[in-house]
């Protein structure tokens, strides 16, 4: 399959760019509440909802965005290099970062000896992209509710086995028709889902957190990634009948409520964001001063749970919300401009929006 003509492309704007925004903001609200123990009136159930939305949404845009950005590479060596630049510099800082200020604090306190295997362990762990193997440091945030230093990184690591498998896709579907490559799609979006309800099975029935944990790595969540892919190869008959395809979204997330009914969901979400990204109205550029969305999602976690720990959600709810708004705000434009900017080809789409928003 080949992409359309950059001409047909461009005639339509899209609004992936709010989309991710507004999903970001789902996660960052989300984790306020439940970081800081602001439940009010079942408040943090239904912020989690939406942020479940966030994640599975920046999911089914990652395979969209992804898979054009594949689908542009003159090479799967200029692929991997566009997908490196824009995903680990500032990763790596968000890592690195509270590693050295453990280290510091350690050496001050005289105790580097004794707290040098578990720094070392939750740098090697995450800077692999296994969060989960060692999500704490010594001596951070030990009295919060939450004791994980990041604990918003545990998706990074299924975005990046999605960026190692697309050359794979990219190659099953390039020798394919488009009902065939939808086909295909579909395969891999019902394999996804049998992964997800066989694991939360096991892990329901055997009460072990472990299987939990493996029924939420990419295999289970594949529908949603292969639900984007299917939004960028089908993108110009979506534009066409965009209010179809928000009926069906809403249609398919009501089925997706109903108990043995979930795996509906991806291509209810998938359906949503294609009415929302390209229904008739304003065109929503949100990239004036660069490509946020990342930056806040990798950087809000640990900027919580510091105030947390500061007691300043104690002293004033309302100043610890102001104080994570400017923080996250502050640390997103610092990460764009001075780490994740400057990474990036000069042809990336993300300088050219930032550049002519």
């Amino acid at each position: 399959m080949t992409i359309p003509p950059p001409g047909k492309e461009n005639s339509s704007a899209n609004r992936f760019d709010a989309l991710r925004l507004a999903f970001a903001s789902f996660v960052v609200i989300y984790h306020i509440i439940a970081l800081a123990a602001l439940d009010i009136g079942g408040s943090e159930s239904a912020a989690s909802h939406f942020a479940d939305l966030g994640v599975k949404g920046f999911f089914v845009i990652s395979g969209a965005l992804v898979f054009g950005s594949f689908q542009r590479s003159e090479s799967s060596t200029i692929y991997f290099s566009k997908r490196i630049r824009r995903l680990f510099p500032a990763y790596v800082v968000i890592v690195a970062l509270p590693t050295l200020i453990a280290i510091l604090f350690a050496l001050a306190q005289g105790v580097f000896t004794k707290e040098i295997t578990s720094i070392a362990t939750y740098f090697g762990a995450n800077i692999v992209f296994l969060n989960f193997l060692h999500p704490e440091l010594p001596g951070f945030f030990d009295s919060n509710r939450f004791t994980a230093v990041n604990g918003a990184l545990w998706t990074i690591k299924i975005e990046v086995m999605f960026y190692a498998v697309v050359p794979i896709i990219g190659a099953i579907i390039a020798r394919l028709k488009r009902k065939p490559a939808l086909f295909f799609l579909l395969l891999l979006y019902v394999a996804g889902e049998a992964w997800r309800l066989v694991f939360e099975s096991l892990a329901t029935s055997g009460g072990d957190p472990l299987l939990l944990q493996v029924s939420r790595q990419l295999p289970g969540q594949m529908a949603y990634f292969s639900s984007g892919i299917a939004l960028w190869l089908f993108r110009n008959e979506l534009r066409q009948h965009v209010y179809r395809a928000g009926v069906v979204g809403v249609v398919f997330l009501a089925l997706s409520a109903v108990p043995y009914l979930d795996g509906f969901r991806p291509a209810g979400i998938a359906a949503m964001i294609a009415f929302a990204a390209w229904a008739p109205g304003a065109k929503m550029t949100v990239t004036r001063w660069g490509d946020l969305s990342y930056g806040i999602y990798i950087t809000h976690f640990p900027i919580i749970q510091t105030l947390v720990a500061l007691g300043i959600f104690e002293f004033s709810p309302i100043l610890g919300v102001a104080l994570v708004i400017l923080l996250v705000v502050a640390s997103a434009l610092a990460m764009w401009r001075w780490i994740e900017r400057p990474w990036l080809r000069k042809d990336s789409h993300y300088r050219r929006r930032a550049a002519n928003p």
